[in-house]
């Protein structure tokens, strides 16, 4: 990932990010290719206890003819849209204390590593009757809007909170 802004004024700038992905499988069970790509300009305004980013995410996910090599079944095959909103709003309500709302999307590459990460457990070839359902949790997750709102802030240096709640519409 890599950022960059020009600041107009203490008060606001213009941020442009450019966001990556890739991922390449070899082997027994998967053989191919994907990535992401994204380009993402954003506006950035601060006035007293606001502060408001408004952006776009503009995104390319590519791919080959990748499968999984025993059923070929495809894997991140999914296309998604090419812009997406990256909006935050937040307001200082108090010195320790944030309210948020944010509206994103965008695509996600569902890649071993990173389920492996939330799941040890996760093997793909553990029993065949679950064989080409985990392989389809291979696929990218193509996040179409996502809003969340919420507060967090701390109580004193011990204490750090966050409640927030949201909705999302996702392919998967």
């Amino acid at each position: 990932r890599a950022k960059g802004a020009p600041v107009l004024s203490r008060a606001q700038g213009i941020l442009v990010g450019l966001e990556g992905d890739v991922v390449s499988y070899g082997g027994d069970l998967l053989s191919g290719r994907a990535g992401r790509i994204a380009f993402v300009p954003k506006y950035q305004y601060k006035s007293g206890n606001w502060d408001l980013s408004l952006g776009l995410k503009i995104e390319k996910i590519f791919h080959g003819k990748q499968a999984d090599t025993v059923n070929v079944n495809p894997v991140f095959s999914k296309k998604g849209s090419l812009i997406y909103p990256d909006v935050h709003v937040g307001y200082r309500a108090a010195d320790n204390v944030l309210i948020y709302a944010n509206l994103t999307g965008g695509g996600h590459l569902n890649t071993y590593s990173s389920l492996l990460a939330s799941n040890h457990h996760f093997n793909p070839s553990y029993h065949y009757s679950t064989y080409r359902s985990s392989l389809q949790l291979l696929d990218n997750t193509i996040e179409k809007i996502n809003f969340k709102a919420g507060v967090k802030g701390n109580l004193g240096s011990m204490l750090q909170f966050e409640v927030d709640g949201g909705v999302a519409k996702i392919d998967n």
